[in-house]
């Protein structure tokens, strides 16, 4: 998470199954997806695969750049049907960003940087 700040203090992706040996590796494999070009396209068809009405945005990690934001923004826009929500740091990321209607964001209080 590049803002976090408190959080990497009770940081519960560094703890617990998320450093089980067989979970790291799923977790770094999709990381590595999102840098893909087909990272768009296989979202879309997984999320249209599950049938799901929401979508949250990691259950752990932060939008690390705006390119990568700009990618979630775009998948967003074309399933306007799904609602798409996450909690990030990154608040100067999204201060001059128009998010669509289906888009929420929820910044957290425990980066370096304040609403």
């Amino acid at each position: 998470c590049p803002m976090a700040l408190e959080c990497v203090k009770f940081c519960y992706a560094k703890k617990g199954a998320y450093i089980w040996s067989n979970v790291k590796p799923a977790f770094e494999k999709r990381y590595e997806l999102t840098k893909t070009a087909n990272f768009e396209g296989a979202m879309i068809a997984e999320i249209n695969k599950k049938k799901v009405d929401f979508v949250r945005i990691h259950d752990s990690g932060d939008f690390y750049s705006k390119k990568y934001l700009d990618r979630w923004l775009h998948i967003a826009a074309v399933m306007p049907h799904v609602k798409f929500y996450a909690y990030t740091n990154m608040v100067e990321m999204f201060k001059n960003t128009i998010l669509p209607d289906n888009f929420d964001v929820i910044f957290s209080n425990s980066g370096t940087l304040s609403a």
